[in-house]
């Protein structure tokens, strides 16, 4: 009897886990792929939270296509993506306006977390993302709708002490010397 037991609240753990989209396999519809991933659905990205001396944190934009197997890039489409998402600016929400006109998927954008639009990436917020697309041609709409993006952070944390560098210094006169000194790297 504990056996059975066991073995259904295992199944029951498992289906729950994979069964929240941010984990699942998605590969149809629309969505955005990475090129770390086949899941058009959700995406993890890798964040450093350092302690120490040098506290901070890094996060790795990851590299990211639209992607559509109901609507396939044609010449002359563009593809415009804009996160609609809650607790983003809702006078200026992130967007990307990429080519959409060969291959399978669209041109390369980088995905970032954030608050509000940046000009380099494509602002996400962690948890669920409401996305927005149109593909246009010259214009021209051709296609348009929603699809729900889910955002993972892999964290981990690093210890980082200053190191010491050697820095040249300069005197009123002009001349220089150098010293030692302990910085952030």
């Amino acid at each position: 009897m504990k056996y059975w037991k066991r073995l259904f609240a295992t199944s029951v753990i498992t289906t729950v886990v994979f069964s929240f989209p941010g984990f699942s396999q998605y590969t149809d519809g629309e969505g955005i792929e990475s090129s770390n991933s086949t899941n058009i659905k959700g995406i993890a990205i890798k964040q450093i939270v350092y302690e120490g001396e040098c506290p901070g944190i890094t996060q790795y934009p990851e590299k990211a296509y639209f992607v559509s197997d109901k609507l396939p890039p044609a010449p002359g489409y563009r593809v415009k993506l804009t996160n609609m998402s809650r607790g983003l600016s809702p006078d200026a929400p992130p967007y990307t306006d990429r080519s959409y006109a060969r291959g399978r998927a669209s041109e390369s954008f980088e995905i970032a977390l954030g608050a509000k639009h940046q000009g380099r990436y494509f602002i996400v917020r962690q948890g669920e993302n409401l996305m927005q697309y149109e593909v246009t041609r010259d214009r021209n709409l051709v296609s348009s709708g929603t699809f729900s993006y889910y955002v993972t952070v892999n964290s981990s944390s690093e210890y980082r002490n200053k190191v010491q560098k050697e820095v040249r210094k300069y005197n009123t006169d002009g001349s220089s010397y150098l010293t030692m000194e302990y910085r952030c790297p």
